[in-house]
């Protein structure tokens, strides 16, 4: 039987080029450093490592080192405490166990792990040109609950391995994440703030998230890029103009990215699904899909499950191009989605009646949340949240967070009313997030505190 074939979009990774090593459109950027155990000297505590010094770590813990410009190896199991990072690199060699502190990467700074890094606290990359690279395979870095925040330009996480974190926070200019064939990235939360932070240059790689994913922007323009939300997770898209984009949906609650299995068979395709994605918008969910080539397609329906079991057509049919070489965009609008998890198909029936289906994708929508407003944004002093399209018998948490996820201030409320304002006079300025919750669904605003 003839089936739907979601292509891989192999895109050029969104990196760098490195002193000198260019980027191929094959694989993610390379690191600035090759794997060498072969240094100047030995460093100690206190140490201060300029350009030109090349340093091991001979002993199992270093503290008080200043990083201005210099390079220091790690090749055995090291706990490194009280670094001060203002440029130069870190290089862990594939017998490196490394431990480091959280820290504010202050530009030109490269982190280069051929083994296994541990960070101790959150990570910022600031400024401009910083650069984590997971170099191998078989590489892993651990972040445990701890966030890594992109709030500079042209910073950027290289993954070839395994990655896990707390929250994932993606504002960087001219940056983002490479993932290299296979790789994982395993996080609780996501907030994305820039178009297309995400990108798998060859292959497939899988995100997954156990928390809330906040989609003010699109997050990857190629459907090699695999999410994986668990059971608990949850998804909003405020402004209706971010969401996963093109990236390959598996059903929430899975334990492991699936990818989609190419048609084998000889015989032409009659439609060649580029991307099929679904977004959370104020309207209901929105159905989105390409099709790059069509071949005696007659028609789509939009079929809906509460189960990813038994469905239903929620659609007239929705005319195809019959024949057709060049690329093609439908959507549609489901107006009354349930009010938990969504899950959809695309049906395609050929001029012949042949009835081909999509793989199943999956979205959530909170009817307490859709309507939600927050201003003024930037804010000075005060701020309130629009609740009165809310159910007034619902009870809603508003928790205000720091760009680490820590609570500034939280209150519960009542929909169906403006609150009051909630004072931010004693924050400093920067970036926060509005969190809104209501029966285990959350929708997150980002703000600016001038």
């Amino acid at each position: 039987m003839k089936r739907f074939y979601t292509s891989s979009i192999s895109v050029l990774c969104l990196l760098i080029s490195f002193i000198g090593i260019s980027n191929s459109n094959a694989q993610c950027s390379l690191p600035p450093l090759a794997e060498t155990t072969t240094c100047s000297g030995i460093a100690t505590d206190n140490a201060n490592l300029n350009p030109g010094d090349v340093k091991c770590v001979s002993g199992s813990q270093i503290s008080n080192v200043n990083l201005n410009g210099g390079t220091l190896i790690i090749s055995g199991t090291v706990q490194v405490n009280n670094i001060n990072i203002n440029s130069g690199n870190i290089l862990i060699t594939s017998t490196g166990v490394a431990s480091l502190p959280g820290s504010n990467y202050n530009g030109n700074v490269n982190i280069i792990n051929y083994g296994s890094l541990t960070y101790r606290g959150d990570v910022i990359l600031q400024n401009s040109n910083n650069h984590i690279f997971n170099a191998s395979t078989t590489s892993t870095i651990d972040m445990g609950s701890s966030s890594l925040n992109f709030s500079s330009s042209s910073s950027d996480l290289v993954n070839l391995g395994s990655v896990s974190l707390g929250q994932l926070t993606l504002n960087s200019n001219n940056g983002g994440i490479c993932m290299g064939n296979g790789s994982k990235l395993k996080i609780v939360s996501l907030i994305n703030n820039r178009d297309n932070m995400i990108s798998v240059p060859e292959g497939t790689a899988c995100l997954s998230h156990s928390g809330f994913a906040q989609m003010n922007n699109k997050l990857s323009n190629t459907a090699s890029l695999i999410i994986c939300p668990g059971s608990g997770s949850s998804f909003s898209n405020p402004g209706g103009n971010g969401g996963y984009n093109m990236a390959t949906v598996n059903e929430v609650g899975c334990t492991e990215c699936a990818s989609p299995v190419p048609d084998k068979t000889t015989s032409p395709l009659p439609v060649n699904l580029g991307a099929f994605w679904a977004t959370s918008v104020n309207e209901g969910i929105k159905l989105n899909w390409r099709t790059s080539s069509e071949t005696n397609n007659d028609y789509f329906v939009i079929e809906r499950s509460i189960n990813a079991i038994s469905f239903e057509a929620i659609s007239q049919e929705i005319s195809g191009q019959h024949s057709s070489n060049v690329s093609l965009d439908y959507n549609f609008t489901d107006s009354k989605p349930y009010s938990k998890v969504n899950y959809y198909r695309l049906k395609q029936v050929d001029t012949d009646g042949t009835v081909n289906y999509s793989r199943i994708i999956a979205a959530s929508f909170s009817d307490q949340l859709a309507f939600i407003s927050v201003y003024p944004n930037p804010v000075t002093d005060f701020v309130q949240v629009n609740l009165k399209n809310a159910d007034p018998e619902t009870t809603l948490q508003i928790n205000i967070l720091d760009q680490s996820g820590a609570t500034m201030s939280s209150r519960s409320v009542s929909g169906d009313h403006i609150t009051d304002p909630i004072s931010l006079k004693n924050l400093n300025t920067g970036i926060y997030f509005v969190k809104v919750t209501s029966n285990g669904q959350g929708t997150v605003f980002r703000i600016v505190k001038k």
